[in-house]
């Protein structure tokens, strides 16, 4: 299924009446959005074969990352991730290749919302600094099959959002009952 096409589906689901022709555009920043409905923020991200859509009344921001080995991921966040989080990944057990991921989806999911490049990964708030308002950054972790790494940014913090996943467009290999939420960033291993 397109990204398009399954962007279509979700929002005719949440609102049928509102959505009978769909035009996506792309705003300055590259960003898409969807005309005529300033209400309605969606985001979408893709990794080796996977992939989500998340859409909202709020500005968003997702990314979603599937865990592989990598030899040189300690060289990457040793580039691009604060001080505090080298130092968390440092004392992790040997190759703890998934908090990596998890701090990287954080990240770039924060600068999906704040319509900022990857390449300005280093200006991202420490995946600590949970008490900051506009953080609000919530990650999932996935295993089975497909064992990824969620995180979804809400303009505001969204504290009181509610996060629902279509379960009849989750794909095969990934077990919505192993899916994990996790709200601290220390948490996320």
């Amino acid at each position: 299924m397109s990204t398009r096409a399954l962007l279509y589906k979700i929002l005719r689901r949440l609102s049928p009446s509102e959505f009978t022709n769909l035009q996506v555009m792309t705003g300055p920043s590259g960003k898409p959005y969807i005309t005529g409905h300033p209400s309605w923020h969606f985001n979408i991200s893709h990794s080796h074969g996977i992939g989500v859509c998340a859409v909202g009344r709020v500005p968003i921001g997702v990314d979603i990352e599937r865990i592989e080995k990598r030899r040189n991921w300690p060289e990457i966040a040793e580039r691009f991730f604060q001080k505090q989080e080298i130092s968390y990944l440092r004392h992790q057990r040997e190759n703890d290749v998934a908090s990596f991921y998890h701090f990287w989806t954080r990240k770039e999911s924060w600068l999906k919302l704040k319509e900022m490049s990857i390449w300005q990964i280093e200006r991202t708030p420490c995946c600590f600094d949970q008490k900051k308002p506009d953080f609000g950054v919530r990650t999932w972790k996935g295993s089975g099959l497909t064992p990824f790494s969620l995180s979804l940014c809400v303009n505001g913090g969204g504290k009181n959002i509610t996060v629902r996943f279509l379960k009849d467009l989750i794909p095969e290999g990934i077990i919505l009952n192993r899916v994990r939420l996790y709200e601290d960033a220390a948490a996320c291993r």
